[in-house]
């Protein structure tokens, strides 16, 4: 047991030698506990942060190449390259305008810290990763003329279908010498069947100080089984009079942020970002004694399945006759309904459709803490009552649940694994509120 887990169950022997609860009847119960919930969560996905990848730096080849584009009669090239962040800054603070412009659009992420990426299981977001574009003199090699620009996007993934679409925008933040304006254009490809329907987000526009370009791109998957999905983006900036050496900067999502399309959960394909591991919501308000059992067993067992930042996540089992198999093995003829429960079903955690359920880690029903979750009509107050010694190192748990609650936790879970398109060993966590 952790030291984390050990506090906790010391927590409960603490509030059991309290007091204790007779039952009448064949034998009297174990002491009971009352359930100290785990912290409400947000219904809301946390976005998790990655870092940006810069984008391609062209000057270094523009130098190695300057003597033959002399030869060749050219005066003057361009290149780009990631500016220091200090540079960003100073020109943010030298012109509000600047700052006013980075937050046009529908950038969710702008709050959250700029030259990052942001992700969820379904959306992506960058807001303002910079690049600067250079004029450069090619006989005498000093910089005539500067653009900082930066660069942002949004993409909102589907569950339900293999399409999606991205919004992007650029900015101008500042400019120096002969760069008074650029013409920029923005496109995107995508990789493993998948084509970018859209796939320029606003053709060949002319981008002037403080001014912001935006637009979309659209892409459609087209997944066999399951395919992983990178897309490419590509700027081309040009100033006017200039030969670009390379006329674009170009970019990928990191490797966290590959997107995968499926069609092997539900009726219809559908896209994720299969690196965010999400979280299944429960209330006890909602699910009842189902979901109190849950953050019992959270609490008081030693693996604290599915509690994020505590236990293991849970893994999704996609066999349906396993799924039967191990529910059939945790609700044993060992379980007797009692007749105070009305339709009194038997529910355990981990959940029968998972890798975890105490089937799988060859365990039966007796193997497994046996509790009744129950509310204080007048108070409000859910207790547990052990129907047997509780060690807190068993490894399952089985309550006695109303059918309804029983249903409708498995009904949240199923449409769950549908909306987060969970595959077969697929992890998720699992999080209960009041």
């Amino acid at each position: 047991m952790t030291r984390q887990r050990r506090i906790l169950h010391a927590l409960a022997t603490a509030v059991l030698l309290a007091g204790t609860l007779t039952v009448t009847g064949a034998a009297a119960a174990a002491p009971e506990t009352s359930v100290v919930p785990v912290a409400p969560r947000s219904t809301e996905e946390k976005p998790r942060a990655a870092a940006a990848k810069p984008f391609t730096d062209t000057c270094d080849t523009l130098r190695s190449r300057r003597p033959a584009l002399l030869r060749a009669g050219q005066t003057r090239a361009t290149c780009t390259a990631t500016p220091a962040p200090e540079r960003v800054a100073a020109a943010r603070a030298a012109n509000p305008r600047a700052r006013a412009a980075t937050a046009d659009g529908p950038v969710w992420c702008s709050e959250l810290g700029d030259n990052q990426y942001w992700y969820t299981r379904s959306s992506i977001c960058l807001d303002a990763i910079p690049v600067e574009f250079f004029l450069i003199n090619l006989q005498t090699g000093a910089i005539i003329g500067s653009a900082l620009l930066e660069v942002s996007q949004a993409a909102e993934l589907r569950d339900t279908s293999a399409s999606w679409s991205e919004y992007a925008a650029i900015v101008m933040l500042a400019r120096f010498g002969q760069v008074s304006t650029l013409n920029v254009s923005l496109e995107a490809a995508c990789n493993n069947g998948c084509t970018a329907t859209k796939s320029n987000a606003w053709g060949m526009e002319n981008l002037t100080l403080f001014e912001t370009e935006e637009g979309t791109l659209e892409y459609a998957g087209n997944p066999s089984g399951q395919v992983s999905i990178t897309p490419t983006y590509t700027l081309t900036m040009l100033a006017p009079g200039a030969v670009p050496l390379v006329p674009t900067t170009s970019w990928t999502l990191p490797d966290v942020l590959s997107i995968r399309c499926d069609n092997l959960v539900g009726s219809n394909p559908g896209c994720v970002v299969p690196l965010y591991t999400p979280s299944l919501l429960l209330s006890w308000g909602s699910q009842g004694a189902g979901a109190v059992m849950i953050s019992w067993a959270q609490q008081y067992l030693a693996d604290g399945w599915g509690w994020e930042g505590v236990g293991a996540p849970l893994r999704r089992l996609a066999d349906t006759s396993l799924q039967e198999r191990n529910r059939g093995i945790i609700c044993d003829g060992t379980f007797t309904r009692l007749p105070q429960v009305p339709d009194d079903s038997c529910d355990e955690f981990a959940f029968a459709g998972s890798y975890e359920s105490g089937a799988m880690l060859g365990l039966s029903g007796s193997d497994c803490a046996e509790i009744l979750p129950y509310i204080d009509d007048v108070t409000g107050q859910w207790y547990i009552q052990y129907l047997k010694p509780v060690t807190g190192s068993e490894r399952c748990v089985r309550a006695h649940v109303s059918r309804p609650s029983n249903v409708d936790v498995g009904g949240e879970l199923g449409r769950f694994v549908q909306r987060e398109r969970l595959l077969d060993y697929e992890e998720y966590w699992v999080a209960t509120t009041y």
